[in-house]
């Protein structure tokens, strides 16, 4: 483990170094733009603390929800249009209602991915809170 961290270090300074030779850019400014930058999801975590909110440990294990969330996610994957992130958002599903939440990055995907979990559980049925990531 050790090995591995003096290997991305030595790694990121030898970026560091071919990137100041070809540029004009300091050090400091190279290693700046090329540091991972942390996510931050202190809203949305705070907002799936409120007693009300639908998560995923709300998902029912019961052989109707699992099979309504599967069938959900297959037609949503199989979709090329769609990002990763689009691919990936939460579908939880409890007694038929499904609820899908996460980060897309368009508003058409946000409908798209609606329109999927539409055609599976009906419309009455979903409850789209998609967000449309900065």
């Amino acid at each position: 483990m050790i090995t591995e961290s003096k290997n991305g270090l030595l790694a990121m300074a030898m970026i560091c170094t071919v990137a100041v030779l070809f540029s004009s850019a300091s050090a400091e400014e190279v290693v700046k733009e090329s540091a991972p930058v942390k996510a931050d999801n202190t809203k949305v975590n705070k907002r799936d603390r409120d007693a009300g909110e639908v998560t995923a440990d709300n998902q029912k294990q019961n052989k109707a929800d699992v099979e309504l969330t599967a069938k959900i996610r297959q037609l949503i994957i199989k979709d090329e249009s769609l990002t990763t992130n689009a691919q990936n958002i939460k579908i939880i599903s409890v007694d038929g209602a499904v609820t899908l939440k996460g980060p897309v990055k368009t508003d058409l995907e946000k409908s798209t991915v609606e329109k999927h979990a539409i055609a599976i559980a009906g419309e009455k049925n979903v409850t789209n809170q998609i967000e449309i990531a900065p």
